[in-house]
């Protein structure tokens, strides 16, 4: 694991923390679930010392224990969670969690996903969860950035999208000039086509991209998919669409020189 050291993320950014009215209210609510099943285990104790235990009774008795250790364990767990938070900084972020901390500067996060996806309340009003999830260099698990979790997570997620671009934007420019191919998981492109798993298509005849749906298709000069992908499946997607940008303004500019 790195080693802890902010000195190298540049200046101090803005705190996000999770959202403490919401953890305490389902922690409490753990809490009450454990004392009601606790109540409910003492007084089917009592009845069974009343007459002779059956072994539903005795089920019963097991099964409410257990629920009421769930729900006081379940309490305690959620209370952890207060501790939780990010820090953004100007080259990265730190994710401060239970017990460690995640040093993740921009020019180490290999790929980050999105993935938005609306959830219905109890009050019948739709809610929008957007999710960040993040491929590092240096750990193997994938860290996630949610926005069920952490207050302003959406502004946190795209500061980061914007950092990762900012940094690797012109790296992947200058690979693009020597005629090499840059790669988006099944996705590659060249200053000369765009490669899909089922072959190419000439820049001339790329017609954008577009988002629809938590889908992201490629389409052509005649608004056709050639290619589509659940955007929660598409690495760097602001990276791709800045690169494509890119290469769609060189060969306008190209165009522009012959004519």
């Amino acid at each position: 694991m790195v080693q802890y050291d902010d000195s190298q993320l540049g200046d101090k950014g803005k705190l996000y923390s999770v959202n403490k009215g919401k953890v305490l209210t389902i922690s409490l609510l753990y809490g009450f679930v454990a004392i009601l099943m606790s109540a409910g285990c003492v007084y089917f104790t009592w009845k069974a010392q009343q007459g002779k235990a059956d072994v539903l009774l005795i089920s019963q008795m097991i099964a409410t224990g257990m629920c009421g250790l769930f729900g006081f364990v379940m309490m305690l767990w959620k209370g952890k969670d207060l501790s939780e938070k990010v820090r953004l900084y100007q080259n990265g972020i730190i994710v401060f969690g239970r017990k460690k901390e995640i040093l993740l500067p921009y020019s180490r996060m290999d790929r980050i996903y999105w993935n938005i996806r609306s959830k219905r309340k109890w009050s019948g009003k739709e809610k929008t969860i957007h999710t960040l999830s993040i491929d590092s260099l240096d750990y193997d698990e994938e860290i996630s950035l949610s926005s069920k979790r952490l207050v302003g997570a959406k502004e946190l997620m795209e500061q980061v999208e914007r950092g990762v671009s900012s940094w690797r934007l012109d790296i992947l420019c200058e690979t693009l000039s020597k005629g090499e191919e840059i790669h988006f998981d099944d996705v590659s492109l060249h200053i000369d086509y765009v490669r899909i798993p089922d072959g190419y298509i000439n820049w001339s005849n790329f017609g954008g991209i577009t988002l629809q749906n938590g889908m992201v298709y490629l389409i052509n000069k005649q608004d056709e998919p050639f290619y589509g992908v659940k955007l929660s499946k598409f690495p760097n997607f602001s990276l791709f669409t800045n690169v494509t940008q890119h290469i769609c303004e060189q060969h306008e500019q190209q165009k522009e020189i012959v004519v």
